[in-house]
């Protein structure tokens, strides 16, 4: 019968969406009566996950904030929270540049040579599986690099207006804050090694340090910005202090250098006609360091910042990572294959006063630069640092470009965020937290604040002009 495979009018996929829709929240209704916990975690998940594939910059905004805290209970086993919502925002970013419109950023259109280097060194990670003792540890390091690494390009595509810059800034600030609180209303047990000191939220305390002193660094630039209200910069030098003294807790001599680098760098990048006024901060900021540290601090911080001795053992694992870059200068032993390769050269390297932490309980390098020369040579520590100036340089570039056209705010926070890294890539001289999200979060906005500095702002036509367009006299 002609006409019978037409559909009824009104029903189509709309109907079908709905139908679907009725009978998920039905099913819902059902569990709340016997589980309303699990129910509410249902609907959220569902709310987030809409949010997420919908809203590209939503959904990065969201995983921002998980990622400071690792504490987070995991949904499957080895599956967390911040993987789980990483992964949503990638498959939303992907779905995103297969509709994307001509002229839409990509990191691919701006700074082409930064993709082509994050794409090398995730080779070369690959490809040490060639000389690498141990297969596994190549393959985790690989699967960990990989995620980071597409953070540039979607932090790009993510970022496109300046209120989501200095939306990101705001996340990085609370999520560091929120992380040193947990572990201020929830610290580690006394049998914990390392207590005493402040944790964070699931990380230990020199890997929160550094997060720390690129939240006080961009706290400091919201307290800069004079378009702001009184209030709002209040909290700010709040948040500053808050971060300053929590890096002071965590007892981490790299963070307490990364924050005197910080310091440094600010006065030296504040930005024509800030240095006068910067001075003045710095000198408070470092005095107040100094007395809290002296006067006020835990005694197991006070000690531990006074008395570094070999830096726990630091020094001798330093040792047996020199031997092994002396034995592999250019290729290394392989990704993530320090541990595993580290008791061959202890006797090569001299005096060892902390061999258990080499041979009986193998720890990384406590140094992510000589981690990375170490397992991948002078060609993967080029490649990296090459990544790394990159995005730095992008940052100065965006600084540099939002002060010609007057930004103010938007100039601070590129500042503020070259500042920052200049603090937590010191700092990482003396921690091995290569794989620290917020690290690689703010390597990516450089690229990102470049991309938008670089972007013609929107013209907004005059009222007669508008009326002239519609064809429409215009009025004396």
């Amino acid at each position: 019968m002609q006409g019978s495979s037409r559909q009824l009018p009104g029903i189509g996929s709309g109907a079908l969406v709905l139908g679907v829709a009725a009978l998920a929240a039905a099913a819902v209704g059902a569990l709340a009566a016997s589980d309303p916990v699990l129910a509410l975690l249902i609907v959220v998940g569902a709310v987030t996950v809409t949010l997420i594939v919908e809203d590209l910059t939503m959904g990065l905004f969201l995983f921002v904030g998980v990622s400071f805290l690792e504490a987070l209970p995991k949904l499957f086993p080895a599956v967390s929270v911040s993987k789980a919502l990483g992964l949503l925002v990638v498959l939303s970013w992907l779905a995103a540049m297969a509709v994307r419109k001509q002229g839409a950023p990509s990191l691919l259109a701006q700074r082409p040579s930064l993709l082509v280097m994050l794409a090398v060194f995730l080779a070369w990670v690959g490809a040490s599986l060639l000389w690498a003792r141990q297969s596994g540890p190549v393959l985790t390091e690989f699967s960990r690099f990989l995620p980071l690494f597409a953070l540039f390009p979607i932090v790009c595509a993510a970022v496109l207006t300046r209120r989501h810059v200095t939306t990101m800034a705001l996340i990085v600030i609370g999520g560091a804050i929120v992380s040193a609180a947990a572990g201020i209303i929830s610290p580690p047990p006394p049998d914990v090694q390392g207590a005493g000191r402040l944790f964070g939220a699931g990380v230990g305390a020199n890997a929160l340090a550094p997060v720390l002193v690129s939240g006080a660094v961009l706290a400091a630039a919201f307290v800069g910005m004079k378009s702001r209200t009184l209030a709002f910069r209040l909290a700010a030098v709040a948040g500053g202090c808050f971060c300053i003294i929590g890096v002071v807790l965590t007892g981490s001599r790299g963070g307490l250098v990364g924050l005197g680098a910080a310091l440094v760098a600010g006065l030296v990048f504040a930005g024509r006609g800030r240095r006068a006024r910067v001075v003045p901060v710095v000198a408070v900021a470092a005095a107040l360091t100094v007395f809290y540290v002296v006067a006020v601090a835990p005694t197991i911080v006070r000690d531990r910042i006074s008395n570094p001795g070999d830096g726990s053992g630091r020094t001798d694992i330093w040792r047996v990572g020199v031997e092994m870059v002396k034995a592999n200068p250019v290729l290394g032993v392989g990704a993530g294959n320090f541990k595993a390769r580290s008791p061959e050269y202890v006797l090569d390297a001299g005096l060892i006063r902390r061999s258990d932490l080499i041979v009986d309980d193998p720890h990384v390098t406590h140094n992510i630069y000589l981690q990375v020369l170490s397992q991948l040579g002078a060609v993967g520590l080029l490649l990296f640092l090459a990544i790394v100036a990159s995005a730095l340089t992008a940052a100065a570039l965006a600084a540099r470009e939002f002060a010609r056209q007057h930004d103010e705010q938007m100039e601070l926070i590129a500042r503020a965020v070259f500042v920052g890294l200049c603090g937590m890539l010191t700092a990482g001289f003396f921690g091995s937290w290569l794989f620290s999200k917020p690290l690689w979060l703010l390597l990516a906005i450089g690229p990102a604040m470049l991309a938008l500095a670089r972007r013609p702002a929107p013209q907004i036509a005059s009222p007669e002009r508008r009326i002239l367009a519609l064809g429409a006299p215009a009025r004396g």
